[in-house]
């Protein structure tokens, strides 16, 4: 190893994988858009998938990037899973296209005349015309490219010291196997199988390896590339397992099939005259891929059937009441929305109370304490708003069955009620960060200011859960006005606690600023919750008119 410039080799592929880095950023930049909606436009048949997926990968030089693209797409919705598996397909074929670059020019041309005016005209241009956005990723595209050739002359270099000054046979009588492995853990490693490919190039043209093992290499790192496209899919939502399953299981079975078949391949190449053994390792990797895309073909449709059995979506709902019940009975249907707002006015109480960070045994039932307890202040509030979706398109379609007049108002207040609950969740949503500023300050002043939002706010709330489920009552109109007197004493007394700290010089103008955004929030969350529980408990007749309200707001 005294003869292999290790450093020399390391930084050559480092110049050579932020060489592919600037060229996919600066094209990405230029055009990125634009080959979104290329993929998107030419990816409903599965042969347009194909020719769209090759294409853009081998303009982008990077198939990851194209994989991860597609699993965006499938996510949303955009395209089909066949359309996808398609252009995951392509995107394999359309990667060789980096080694055939290398391999035609990368070895043939002297560096000096390649990289050197890549790097110098594009670093001008950069600087130069930075502020002229089309220019500025041009030159850093060929920066990139220059770059790349740079770290290939660097890799090559040292690679091809290696070969004259040390002797390198025991370590290339190992089985094909073995070469394969590295091939997958190189590229799993540095995560770009064109990276990959131009080591194996350098060590097959200082005939360090003979072809037999480059080969065995490359298809090695066929399958390390799926690694980047696993770890974003699996993760997600089934959608996106399917299409990363679906590219690891092309890769591996191209991968078996062609390395089982790898002294029929390399016989087939040297058929057709090449002699070569770069160019005749570019187009095995390229015949390969294009030998699985003719393989796969046929079954795209039954592999995307398969997936779709195999990693069903998950009906994921928020809804304890109106799931899967349907408006033909509308009775039926009214009283189960009436069950859901219950359900909404506990979440939202739940997450108002977690809001002051709360040990879960304060909320207010079991299957709300599970909630406070497994789910962050941020998952609550996203529980909300879909619970309020899942209601509202139950609305809608009870909305237009014919209704009794008593049935149709109740649904009304029934609306009423949630919208009040989610302006009482997004006012308490809006100022989270700032109560817990304010816990965690180490002003005391502001400490003592949350402990008294917090000795004030929690009580309140469990005074509405309990006029909640106590129902309606001849009482109810004067204790929901008193509710709304109480909210204005509570804002009252935190505003006349900031002004003796602003009178004491204890607080900042940027606090004092902080605590009224603070104190107004939350009156106009606890004002809303009052007049959703007056929406909901009051009857028909003697709904209380909050329209103007008895309490003003002041500060």
């Amino acid at each position: 190893m005294h003869y292999f410039n290790i450093w020399e080799f390391i930084a050559g592929l480092g110049i050579f994988l932020f060489g592919m880095l600037q060229m996919e950023d600066a094209i990405k930049t230029i055009a990125g858009r634009s080959f979104k909606l290329f993929l998107m436009k030419h990816s409903h048949s599965k042969v347009k998938g194909i020719l769209s997926g090759a294409a853009v990968t081998a303009v982008l030089q990077s198939s990851s990037v194209v994989s991860l693209i597609v699993l965006a797409f499938v996510g949303a919705g955009v395209i089909p899973l066949k359309s996808a598996i398609a252009v995951i397909f392509g995107a394999n074929l359309g990667t060789t296209v980096t080694g055939w670059l290398v391999a035609m020019v990368g070895f043939k041309v002297d560096i000096e005349l390649l990289a050197f005016p890549l790097i110098g005209v594009g670093g001008l241009i950069m600087i130069m015309l930075e502020s002229r956005r089309y220019w500025k990723h041009l030159g850093q595209a060929l920066l990139g490219l220059g770059f790349l050739f740079l770290g290939l002359e660097f890799m090559k270099t040292s690679v091809t010291q290696l070969a004259e000054n040390f002797d390198l046979t025991p370590y290339v009588d190992h089985s094909l196997f073995v070469f394969l492995v590295v091939g997958v853990v190189l590229t799993a490693i540095i995560q770009s199988s064109s990276a990959s490919m131009v080591i194996t190039l350098s060590a097959l043209y200082s005939n360090i390896i003979p072809l037999e093992s480059a080969a065995a290499i490359v298809i090695g790192s066929n399958l390390g590339t799926t690694t980047t496209v696993l770890v974003g899919g699996l993760p997600g939502l089934p959608a996106k397992k399917r299409v990363a399953i679906a590219h690891f299981i092309f890769n591996l079975v191209t991968g078996i099939l062609a390395f089982i078949a790898l002294d029929w391949l390399l016989t087939m190449i040297g058929l057709t005259g090449v002699a070569d053994p770069l160019v005749a390792l570019v187009l095995l990797h390229s015949s390969f891929n294009a030998f699985g895309l003719v393989l796969f073909y046929p079954f795209i449709n039954l592999l995307a059937n398969f997936l779709e059995n195999r990693f069903r979506d998950e009906d994921v709902h928020e809804a304890k009441f109106i799931y899967k019940l349907t408006t033909e009975v509308p009775e039926a249907a009214l009283q189960a929305l009436d069950q859901e707002v219950d359900h909404l006015y506990q979440k939202v109480l739940t997450m108002l109370k977690t809001n002051f960070d709360l040990n879960p045994n304060d909320t207010f039932k079991l299957d709300f304490k599970r909630d406070a307890a497994t789910r962050t202040f941020k998952q609550q509030y996203q529980s909300i708003k879909q619970l309020e979706g899942e209601m509202f398109q139950f609305y809608t379609g009870l909305q237009q069955r014919e209704l009794e007049p008593a049935d149709s108002k109740r649904l009304s207040q029934l609306i009423g009620s949630i919208r009040y609950l989610l302006h009482a969740a997004k006012s308490a949503k809006d100022v989270h960060k700032n109560l817990f500023e304010l816990r965690d300050s180490t002003h005391r002043s502001l400490n003592q200011l949350f402990e008294i939002i917090r000795d004030r706010e929690v009580p309140f709330l469990s005074d509405l859960d309990k006029l909640l489920h106590e129902g309606t009552t001849a009482t109810l109109p004067e204790e929901l006005t008193e509710m709304l007197q109480h909210n204005q004493v509570i804002y009252e007394e935190l505003l006349k606690s900031i002004y003796q700290d602003l009178s004491r010089k204890k607080l900042t103008q940027i606090e004092i600023s902080t605590i009224l955004n603070v104190n107004r929030e939350l009156y106009s969350s606890r004002k809303a919750l009052v007049q959703a529980l007056n929406e909901y408990l009051s009857s028909v007749q003697e709904i209380v008119d909050f329209h103007n309200p008895p309490v003003t707001v002041r500060g």
